[in-house]
C-alpha cells in the first residue's frame, strides 16, 4: 500500500536535487535516500570517468607509437636511418687514421670536397683571431 500523494522537487542552496514527499511510505523514502545518494555521488564518478578517459587516450598514443615497430617496412627503413647515423659517426670518428683511409678508400675525402666543405661551413665567414690580438 503506498500512502504518498504528493511528491516535490526543489533546489537546494548548495546545487543538490531534493525530493519531498508527502506523506511517505518506506518504499518511498528508500528511492528518496538512493537519488540523494547519487546526486551526490555523479561529480566524484564523472571525474573518474574523465580520468580513466585520459588514461585510456594516453595509452591508445602509446600504442599508435609502438605499432610502427611492428610493420616490417616500417621498421627496415628506422633502422636503415640509424644505420647511416652509426656509419657516419665511425667513419668521422676515424677521419685522418691511416689504416682505416686503406681499408675504405671509397670513404676518402678529395683535397676538393675538403675546401667544398670548409666553405659552406658557418666558419668561413666567421674572421679568425690570433692570440696576439686577444691581449
Amino acid at each position: 500500500m503506498q500512502l504518498c500523494t504528493k511528491r516535490t522537487l526543489s533546489l537546494s542552496q548548495a546545487g543538490f536535487l531534493t525530493i519531498s514527499y508527502i506523506p511517505f511510505s518506506a518504499k518511498n523514502v528508500m528511492r528518496e535516500i538512493m537519488l540523494a545518494d547519487t546526486v551526490q555521488r555523479l561529480p566524484e564518478v564523472l571525474n573518474s570517468l574523465r580520468q580513466e578517459l585520459a588514461s585510456c587516450h594516453t595509452e591508445k598514443k602509446t600504442l599508435s607509437a609502438q605499432e610502427r615497430f611492428n610493420n616490417p617496412a616500417e621498421l627496415k627503413s628506422i633502422v636503415m636511418q640509424i644505420m647511416w647515423h652509426v656509419q657516419r659517426r665511425i667513419l668521422s670518428s676515424l677521419d685522418g687514421d691511416l689504416e682505416s683511409a686503406m681499408k675504405f678508400p671509397g670513404k676518402l675525402q678529395t683535397l676538393e670536397e675538403e675546401i667544398d666543405e670548409e666553405d659552406e661551413s658557418e666558419w668561413s665567414l666567421k674572421e679568425l683571431v690570433s692570440v696576439h690580438q686577444l691581449c
